[in-house]
């Protein structure tokens, strides 16, 4: 699990989490709901996660690896479904 913390200025921040998992062979991303949050299985990830800040050497990772992002920058799914969409509401 990740926690992703976001911001807009002039407000508080918040931390948004999502689960990484495998399918297919391809990282996919699910977003837990804030109706999870409060759940016992929540708790027994956050326990297991920490906060991740860039560093000198990811940051150096992005600027080697910016043209292959770019180059991917056009995939998209087809669809995409509310279900696997993160919502305001979902961040605490």
């Amino acid at each position: 699990m990740a926690r992703h913390p976001t911001f807009k200025p002039d407000s508080d921040p918040k931390v948004y989490y999502f689960r990484a998992h495998i399918i297919n062979g391809l990282w996919g991303l699910e977003p837990v709901r804030a109706s999870a949050l409060s759940g016992s299985e929540f708790k027994s990830w956050d326990k297991k996660t920490r906060l991740l800040e860039n560093s000198p050497k990811t940051l150096a990772w992005g600027e080697n690896n910016l043209a292959d992002a770019k180059r991917k920058k056009g995939f998209e799914p087809k669809e995409i479904s509310d279900e696997l969409t993160l919502h305001v509401e979902d961040g605490r």
